[in-house]
């Protein structure tokens, strides 16, 4: 019985790597709080769209609304970074690709960021 093969053209995982990849998802979080300017107006958006996943309740609603916000703004984040991946003819993400995605995640968290100030008490 021959031992199996190494698979070739595999990379380990790296720990900067996963480190940004949370740091985007973290990053992306605001814009799914209650307290981010979009809120409201997905809130009012949501049910319809739950309704036809039989989602219903306040709860769920509001859960939704907030992954919907927080999905969203990945997404979007990740345009840019997907631009350059595609510019540079790249295969797998880069950690360059991936420090683009975080800020643009922040930049976009802008807004939220500012909403939170604004709760908390800071001008």
């Amino acid at each position: 019985m021959a031992l199996a093969e190494p698979r070739t053209g595999h990379r380990r995982a790296s720990p900067v790597r996963a480190l940004l990849l949370a740091l985007v998802a973290i990053a992306a979080m605001p814009n799914g709080l209650y307290f981010s300017p979009l809120f409201d107006s997905v809130l009012y958006y949501v049910p319809r769209a739950a309704s036809a996943l039989f989602l219903r309740g306040q709860e769920v609603t509001f859960y939704l609304t907030g992954a919907v916000l927080w999905l969203f703004t990945l997404g979007v984040a990740g345009i840019p970074a997907a631009i350059y991946e595609r510019i540079r003819g790249l295969k797998e993400s880069s950690i360059a690709s991936l420090l683009i995605w975080l800020v643009t995640a922040l930049i976009l968290s802008i807004p939220s960021f500012m909403a939170l100030a604004e709760i908390m008490g800071e001008p």
